[in-house]
Formats: C-alpha cells, sequence, structure tokens
C-alpha cells in the first residue's frame, strides 16, 4: 500500500464535523429515517431515501433559518471524542449542531476524469452521494467560512465522507461561496479559539486507535481503498494522495461575485447537471493542483430543509483502509 504522507487528520472532526459538534436537546430529532437495513442496500437506493427525506422537509424559501452555531461549544472534550465513533449517516437522536447548524444539500456525482492516473478507488470510480454545503465557523458578517462536505455512497457497505474549506478563519465579508478553492489540507490557524479546538481534538483522537494525528488534514485512505461498486482495493496496491483540492466552476465564482445575499438563497438558484468543481490532487499546503481526478456534478436542486441541518450526518474519516474499517 502506498499511501501519500501524512494522510490522517483531525482536521475532519474539528472543522467539517458536519455532524458531531451539538449541544441541547432536540425533540424532533429522535426519530429516524433509516433502518438497520439501510447500510446492505446499493448507493442508488441509498441516495433515493437520503434525498427523500432532505426534499420532503424544506424550508419555505422565505423563512429559512437564521444563521447559527458556536464555535466555543466544541471545546468540550465529551462532544470532540463523537467525531469517531458514529459511523452511521444520521446523527443520533437528541442532539443538534453546535457548528455547520444550517446548510443546504443536493445529489451529486463524483465523475472520474478520462485522464490516466494511479490513484486507486472511488478516487478512479467515481461515485454517487450528497452534498453539503454550510459554514464552519460562528456565523458573523466579517467572518465568512464556506465548509464542503461530500458523502460518497457505496453499494451494500457504509458511506466514505470527504470535507474541505479554503481557510478556519474564513474569507472577510466575501459572502460568494465559490470565491476560492477548497482543500483537504487546510494552513494551521491564528485564532487562539480554534488553536485550542484542536488541542480538545488532539485529547480526543487519543482514546482512538487509527484516529487522525494532523490537526488540519483528513486522511483519504478509505476512499483510496473501495470502489463505488464496494470492491476492495488490495492493500499492497491502495494508492492515495496527499489532499485533494476542490476548485470551483469560474461561471459560479462570477455568478455569486460581490454577493450579500445568505449563500443558501444563492446556491438555491443553481440548476441541476451544474459542475460544481472540478477535483484536483493536490501536494503539503493544499495550494497547486497536480492531477485531476474528476469533477463534482449536482444531479437536483439544492435545498435547505430540516433533516439535513438536524439529522443527515457526515461521518469523521480515521486512517484506515475500507478492509480495516470493516474488520473492526
Amino acid at each position: 500500500m502506498t499511501i501519500s504522507k501524512p494522510s490522517v487528520s483531525i482536521f475532519s472532526a474539528f472543522i467539517l464535523g458536519l455532524s458531531v459538534f451539538f449541544n441541547g436537546n432536540a425533540n424532533n430529532q429522535n426519530s429516524k429515517v433509516l433502518t438497520t437495513e439501510y447500510e446492505t442496500l446499493s448507493a442508488q437506493e441509498k441516495q433515493d431515501i437520503l434525498w427523500k427525506a432532505i426534499s420532503e422537509s424544506p424550508y419555505p424559501k422565505n423563512l429559512i433559518p437564521v444563521l447559527k452555531g458556536n464555535l466555543l461549544k466544541v471545546l468540550n472534550p465529551r462532544f470532540a471524542a463523537k467525531a469517531f465513533t458514529n459511523m452511521g449517516d444520521e446523527f443520533p437522536g437528541g442532539r443538534e449542531k453546535a457548528i455547520h447548524a444550517n446548510g443546504i444539500a443536493g445529489k451529486v456525482e463524483w465523475v472520474p476524469s478520462a485522464e490516466q492516473n494511479t490513484y486507486t478507488g472511488i478516487l478512479k470510480t467515481g461515485a454517487i452521494g450528497i452534498v453539503r454545503f454550510s459554514l464552519a465557523n460562528t456565523p458573523a458578517k466579517d467572518k465568512f467560512t464556506p465548509a464542503l462536505a461530500v458523502k460518497l455512497l457505496i453499494d451494500n457497505q457504509p458511506s466514505t465522507n470527504l470535507f474541505a474549506l479554503n481557510s478556519l478563519e474564513g474569507q472577510g465579508t466575501d459572502h460568494n461561496f465559490f470565491a476560492h478553492t477548497l482543500t483537504t489540507w487546510l494552513p494551521n490557524p491564528e485564532s487562539l479559539v480554534i488553536k485550542a479546538g484542536a488541542k480538545v481534538f488532539d485529547w480526543a483522537r487519543s482514546l482512538f486507535t487509527h484516529a487522525p494525528q494532523s490537526s488540519f488534514v483528513i486522511p483519504l485512505v478509505d476512499i483510496s481503498s473501495v470502489s463505488r461498486e464496494g470492491l476492495p482495493v488490495d492493500e499492497r496496491d491502495i494508492q492515495a494522495p496527499v489532499a485533494l483540492m476542490f476548485v470551483p466552476n469560474k461561471e459560479l465564482r462570477n455568478m455569486f461575485k460581490n454577493t450579500t445575499k445568505d449563500f443558501r438563497a444563492n446556491l438555491m438558484t443553481i440548476p441541476a447537471q451544474t459542475v460544481l468543481y472540478s477535483i484536483y490532487t493536490t501536494t503539503q499546503g493544499g495550494h497547486k493542483p497536480k492531477v485531476l481526478l474528476g469533477s463534482l456534478v449536482l444531479k437536483s436542486e439544492l435545498v435547505a430543509s430540516e433533516y439535513e441541518d438536524k439529522k443527515l450526518y457526515f461521518k469523521h474519516p480515521r486512517n484506515l483502509s475500507r478492509a480495516q474499517l470493516l474488520a473492526e
């Protein structure tokens, strides 16, 4: 198995905990949509189930919730540890997100590039899934922090998930979600609060074998070790890059230039079949594109809904191949 180093991370758990940094109670979150048979279904069946739950619980377009979130809540180690334990696509009941609290989601397909490359698993085969756009910090007019989460669905097996940002410090007052390239390798933050959060997750990850080791880089081992059909890649043949880069569609970047609107209102206008991002491998630091792996294509409208805000869960990668994960 050849894996570019370091291919590990706490970044997925800390910043894009689209799911685990939550607090308080939520009576309407205790009902589950996903059954015990869900993981045994095909990727297409799972996408249909998730999309039905998302699209059938929309907020009225003129009454979408005010953006909320509180980064300070993630400093509780008890909640941080949850980042490594829930392996499903749906939240445990009775909790609510502290960050990434409000977003917008839709169906997507990772369409592989026709260019030849040596990378393996879904990086070569592509996959269908669910995308969610949200904010990775406490919402503020002068601290807009776009965060991308992609759930890639696999036949008869649990999903694999990706997370990408441009910076934990955000992009100031620029509310254009597509203004910058997003990456799975982030620069070290200057914020004392974010640094404190990283320390908490350093503690949390120490409780688990093969947990991410680096604060701001996510592991790409799982996604490189299984195909969209659930076929494993031999451990000796796994080829995983250092990091991935999501380069936004220039038309989308220009469409929302100088916007002052809520990002969800903007993204609702993107039509199905739009290429959202071109996906490249990249080097340490996530700044220069290298090998084109494919494109992320929107396959539905984007919907802001109660289910994607309160129940849809994006699990956090550990430094394990698919075979190792299934053996646990």
